[in-house]
């Protein structure tokens, strides 16, 4: 898309023609072995995938005969300098390659080049010569001390990744002159605060990612202006007027993965003005309160709050953290209409709420993590059909109060099976333990005080056992 390697089609989003297109080369055997892939972080690896691909050794050295001298890759051998031509208009540098090489060719000024990829760290020494490419469409910088780049020098410029950089701690005021830019990509931005106020004025922005910018205190000022952004992964909303509500949502058309933190802030209004249930292309959704209000209001405010925030039917991974209230609104006591299609969902923090939605309700969940319910006792308290199907990683952590897979007023009706579980994690359960029928399991996580109780696990083949 920044190179405008993506033909533009009327009415048709460049996402949806990208996507076409590479679904099409890899039909064609262009790119073997595509598939999406979890990301390695455990924490998020349900919230968080990525399309891989390989490239036949054919493909690539046609692909390569065809560029030419257009794209070159920068690493730990002493003959790359050579590849540096005026010609290059596609450059890879590898940190350990970044010091002379780089110096002596950014001071030709070379004014064709158009990507410049930095992803294992750059130095300053060259950075301050990038005011005389001002061709760049695409610029990726990773672990530099200091960002000397002025704005104004990259008016081209159409995708911008300063992802990992954990020591920036704002951006400059004059990213907001980028009027090209479509993608911005600051995740891993740990101590980054603010976002620039004028963002408002960056039409073009189609993609912000901001996951795990866990220092950011609010969103910019009138973030709903911003009417091509179809990417928002990480909102955080904001006690101060000068902050964007997450009202501001509402005429976005949002898809895949979206975090709402700090909802302590927000209002049963906003909540209803943002329609996330409108927001049909979204696949992830996070909801996240930080903080407690009012101890006289928590019940009122939470439970309003995330009824107000009833997401779409067809969502595929749900993820709830420190909701207070001691109920839960009606969407989410049975769950029922997302049981086609919901494959994970995460339930983190429930220290009120004694009421759970049937969770075996839910015939595509893959994946079940609960964590700190400290009311909850059972994993089904009514009847039920007592099978999981599809579950395959199940997650309780620090349920203290848990003493029973299946409420005793129900266990008549039969015993409680997951066919197809592989992994089971069950640390801070001091009360639970039996093991309910796994026939496929494959590992288990305990308490080391538990792993001296009698729970049925010799009897499985090809297992490991983790004691915590």
């Amino acid at each position: 898309m920044a190179n405008d390697c993506v033909p533009r089609e009327e009415n048709v989003p460049l996402e949806t023609t990208g996507r076409q297109t590479f679904n099409e080369l890899a039909r064609m055997s262009f790119f073997e072995d595509a598939r999406q892939t979890k990301l390695e972080d455990q924490n998020w690896s349900h919230f968080c995938s990525i399309k891989k691909c390989k490239i036949h050794d054919l493909m690539h050295d046609i692909a390569l005969s065809v560029l030419g001298e257009e794209c070159a890759t920068i690493i730990k051998r002493p003959d790359q300098e050579k590849l540096l031509s005026k010609h290059v208009r596609h450059l890879f540098s590898s940190y350990y390659a970044s010091g002379t090489h780089m110096i002596d060719y950014m001071k030709k000024q070379n004014p064709t080049l158009q990507t410049l990829l930095c992803p294992d760290g750059c130095t300053t020494n060259w950075m301050k010569h990038m005011q005389n490419y001002s061709s760049l469409r695409a610029l990726k910088l990773r672990d530099c001390s200091e960002f000397k780049i002025r704005p104004r020098h990259l008016q081209h410029l159409r995708y911008l990744d300063l992802s990992n950089n954990s020591w920036i701690k704002q951006l400059p005021e004059e990213i907001s002159v980028l009027y090209n830019l479509q993608t911005l990509n600051v995740s891993w931005c740990e101590n980054l605060c603010r976002l620039p106020r004028d963002m408002k004025y960056m039409a073009s922005l189609r993609h912000l990612y901001t996951e795990k910018c866990w220092s950011l205190k609010c969103m910019p000022p009138d973030l709903g202006q911003l009417s091509s952004l179809q990417i928002l992964t990480y909102f955080v909303a904001g006690a101060s007027s000068d902050c964007s509500t997450i009202g501001e949502l509402q005429n976005l058309d949002l898809a895949g993965k979206l975090t709402l933190s700090c909802l302590e802030n927000v209002t049963e209004a906003q909540a209803k003005v943002a329609t996330l249930g409108k927001k049909e292309k979204l696949r992830n959704l996070s909801l996240e309160w930080c903080s407690e209000c009012h101890e006289e209001l928590l019940p009122d405010c939470h439970k309003k709050v995330l009824d107000a925030l009833k997401p779409h039917d067809e969502l595929e991974t749900l993820r709830i953290v420190g909701y207070k209230s001691t109920s839960l609104p009606t969407w989410m006591k049975d769950l029922s209409l997302m049981q086609k299609h919901l494959t994970a969902l995460h339930l983190v923090g429930f220290t009120t709420c004694d009421k759970f939605p049937q969770f075996d309700h839910l015939e595509a969940l893959q994946i079940l993590h609960l964590e700190d319910l400290d009311k909850l006792q059972s994993l089904l308290n009514n009847e039920a059909a007592l099978t999981f199907l599809k579950l395959k990683k199940l997650q309780l952590l620090n349920l203290k109060r848990m003493e029973r897979w299946v409420a005793a007023e129900v266990r008549e009706g039969g015993e409680l099976t997951f066919p197809q579980l592989e992994n089971l994690v069950i640390p801070g359960c001091p009360n639970l333990v039996t093991l309910p029928e796994t026939p496929n399991l494959k590992a288990v996580d305990l308490d080391e005080g538990k792993a001296q109780l009698s729970l049925p696990i010799v009897t499985y083949r090809y297992m490991s056992v983790g004691v915590y």
